[in-house]
């Protein structure tokens, strides 16, 4: 992967399927299919919350929850974490103001 590339917040992926959240849903629509034209990845970690809070706070059926992740899965790239991505973020923190 490069140093180029963007991702999302799981707050994106839930507001994207959360028709009732009005403004934000509407946002975060527009920003995911915004990424198809980028490149673009996921972070496992992202898709793990998602599924938790789809199917717990938003009561999407779990086999629908599934489907957006694998479809997720076929539209981006997924990172998954590892000792070196871990000092990288600690680095953005330290260098970007980001938050971990």
């Amino acid at each position: 992967m490069t140093d180029n590339l963007i991702t999302f917040d799981t707050n994106i992926l839930v507001y994207s399927i959360d028709i009732g959240a009005g403004e934000k849903h509407r946002i975060a629509s527009e920003l995911l299919e915004s990424a198809f034209s980028q490149p673009c990845f996921l972070a496992m970690q992202v898709l793990s919350e998602f599924f938790t809070v789809a199917v717990k706070k938003k009561n999407l059926p779990i086999d629908d929850a599934i489907a957006q992740i694998k479809d997720c899965k076929k539209l981006f790239l997924i990172a998954f974490a590892t000792e070196h991505s871990l000092i990288k973020a600690t680095y953005a923190v330290k260098n970007h103001s980001l938050a971990f």
